[in-house]
């Protein structure tokens, strides 16, 4: 037998008379259906049902995830707001800017040590009351405001604490 086209396989069941099913079809279909879905239990709408190992395992990965996402983003050493401290950071600011820039120590500005004192004597509430903070787009304004030659020994100063940051 040779195989039809659409069309032609269209004309020929076109052509076929199908008889229509008897009118009590239907009434009996009809009570049949309503009779299977009268026979359905009632669905539970009860939200706890869907909690079970699956759910629990998700979301304790959920908030390992979290966790894990915090921990790695939180510094591993805490900065010191000590005198001794500011020594240390002194003299690391001194050894990372040898590369041509010299820096004056912090210890022998007396500026730096009273901006230090008034500094402690006052909280972070304060502060912002007191109009102290520092405001959106204030960094970008002072890079914008150097000079070229101190531009570039600020990318230098930068480029050297993103090296030394990545061998932490």
């Amino acid at each position: 037998m040779k195989p039809l086209s659409d069309e032609d396989l269209i004309a020929r069941l076109r052509a076929e008379e199908v008889p229509e099913p008897s009118p009590l079809f239907w009434e009996h279909l009809s009570q049949r259906v309503h009779d299977a879905v009268a026979a359905e239990p009632i669905p539970s709408r009860r939200w706890f049902i869907g909690l079970n190992a699956v759910w629990a395992g998700g979301a304790v990965a959920a908030i390992a995830v979290v966790l894990i996402g915090v921990s790695l983003s939180v510094r591993r050493q805490p900065v010191d707001t000590t005198s001794a401290g500011s020594a240390a950071m002194t003299q690391t600011v001194a050894t990372d800017a040898g590369a041509g820039v010299s820096l004056p120590a912090l210890d022998d500005d007396v500026s730096f040590a009273v901006m230090e004192e008034l500094a402690s004597e006052i909280d972070f509430e304060e502060a912002g009351a007191a109009g102290l903070m520092v405001s959106p787009g204030a960094a970008e304004d002072a890079v914008t405001g150097m000079s070229g030659e101190d531009q570039r020994a600020l990318v230098e100063l930068l480029q050297e604490e993103i090296k030394n940051s990545k061998s932490l």
